[in-house]
């Protein structure tokens, strides 16, 4: 019983391990240069759009 219980908490770990290590992390400057603000006026209409 105890050897399941070990077995499955490793097995776990590793599945976890393996995700932590497949995600790519973004390069924030990157998501940054994409992003745009728009500003409308009180009436709906679009004021304009400010982006790098």
């Amino acid at each position: 019983m105890l050897g399941a219980v070990v077995l499955g908490v490793g097995a776990l770990v590793g599945l976890f391990a393996w995700a932590y290590a497949s995600v790519d992390i973004p390069d924030e400057n990157a998501v940054a240069v994409q992003e745009a603000n728009t500003y409308y006026w009180a009436d709906g209409t679009q004021m304009g759009v400010w982006a790098r």
